[in-house]
Order: C-alpha cells, then sequence, then structure tokens
C-alpha cells in the first residue's frame, strides 16, 4: 500500500470521528436543556468521583480497546476473499482509482 491510500483511509476515519462529535454536541446539549428545564440536573451528584461521570468513562474505554483489538485483528488476519470480482466491488474501484489520480495531480 502506498502513502496515498494510506493518508486516504486516515483521511475517511478522521471525517467519520468529526461528524460523529459534530452529532453528539446537539444530543448533549438538548440532554442539558431538559434536565435544566426539569430542574433534575440540581439534583445529579456530579463531584470527580461520582458514577455517573466515572462510568461511562470505563465504558467507553473499555470499548475502545475491544475495537481497537478487534480491528488489529482484521487487519493482520485478513479473510480470503473470493477470486471473482463482483459489481459492486468494481464500480467502487474506478471511482477510487480516478479519486486517487485526481488527488496525486493536485
Amino acid at each position: 500500500m502506498n502513502k496515498n491510500k494510506y493518508f486516504t483511509l486516515l483521511k475517511y476515519v478522521l471525517e467519520s470521528y468529526f461528524r460523529a462529535f459534530i452529532l453528539c454536541i446537539p444530543f448533549t446539549l438538548i440532554l442539558y436543556i431538559v434536565l435544566k428545564v426539569t430542574g433534575i440536573y440540581s439534583l445529579l451528584d456530579l463531584k470527580y468521583d461520582s458514577p455517573l461521570i466515572s462510568m461511562p468513562i470505563f465504558v467507553s474505554l473499555a470499548l475502545s480497546v475491544i475495537v481497537f483489538v478487534f480491528g488489529i485483528i482484521l487487519y493482520v488476519f485478513k479473510y480470503k476473499r473470493n477470486s471473482r470480482k463482483t459489481e459492486f466491488y468494481k464500480s467502487v474501484s474506478v471511482l477510487l482509482e480516478e479519486k486517487n489520480k485526481k488527488e496525486i495531480n493536485n
């Protein structure tokens, strides 16, 4: 794999993270507004060692480790693919090759 493919892969990963982050912002704001309007926010015990803060951190950490290990397994132990190329593969490979050529020329 050449450098251009690695950069393209990195670009897609970063774009997906930014999209997910941007989609989480309105959800968090709406949740905060609802909790503030209903008066529940002032009743929550939000100290540094609160389970409402520490549990999501630990769960997300565990899930990220699981996804990382699973991704490494998929990357290192590639599954065997059919030698026959499908129509989807043919159309997507042509589009990706054109995009790579455009990026190289620019």
